[in-house]
C-alpha cells in the first residue's frame, strides 16, 4: 500500500530546514512544537492561523 503524500508527516526541523519552505520562517518557529510531527496541510493551517489572527488592544 502507497503512502499518501497528505499522511506523510514532518518534524519543525524539517520544516525549517526544507529547500522550499511553506512560509516565514520565523513564523513556523513560533506556531510548530518541538518534538511533533506534521502534515504539510496541517502546518500550513497553523501558519495561516498565526498570520491571519487578529491583534486586540
Amino acid at each position: 500500500m502507497a503512502t499518501k503524500q497528505a499522511d506523510v508527516k514532518f518534524t519543525k526541523e524539517q520544516f525549517l530546514n526544507a529547500k522550499e519552505p511553506i512560509g516565514s520562517l520565523d513564523a513556523l518557529y513560533v506556531v510548530l512544537e518541538d518534538g511533533k510531527e506534521y502534515t504539510k496541510e496541517e502546518a500550513e493551517k497553523l501558519l495561516n492561523d498565526f498570520l491571519n489572527r487578529k491583534v486586540v488592544k
